[in-house]
């Protein structure tokens, strides 16, 4: 009955419980807006099977874990907001390859290494307030 839906928008509506792997099954999905919810546990690695996605937003949950390699697999992506959660670990380098991704906002977490020049070469708007980390994508060559 849900194989056909296109975008899933439950932000702002005090939803708790965490996000169902099953959310990976829908292979349509292009729009998962979960943002401002007290949605808790991680994020599903099922959710690199949307290969239809194009805007993935899940900020100001009550996420904690890492980001799942297979966010990387998410070619079409153009919005990845993961801000103001309790996310760890590495930024996974999966996700540099991903051609389409013009927002990525990383802020409020506790993300523990250097931003790899790759990251550069798409990425239009790059959120990473308040991190305890090293831009190296953002230098600039001398003369």
């Amino acid at each position: 009955m849900l194989a056909s839906l296109r975008s899933l928008r439950l932000h702002y509506n005090y939803i708790t419980g965490t996000i169902p792997s099953e959310l990976g099954a829908l292979s349509s999905l292009r729009y998962v807006l979960l943002q401002q919810n007290p949605i808790t546990g991680t994020i599903p690695s099922e959710l690199g099977m949307l290969s239809s996605m194009v805007d993935l937003r899940l900020h100001n949950n009550r996420i904690t874990g890492t980001i799942p390699s297979e966010v990387g697999k998410l070619s079409l992506l153009r919005n990845l907001y993961l801000n103001s959660h309790f996310i760890s670990g590495t930024i996974p380098s999966e996700l540099f390859s991903l051609l389409s991704l013009q927002n990525f906002d990383l802020h409020g977490n506790k993300i523990s290494e250097s931003i790899p020049s790759e990251l550069g070469n798409s990425v239009t708007i790059l959120s990473l307030a308040r991190f305890p980390l090293r831009l190296d994508c953002c230098r600039h060559p001398r003369s």
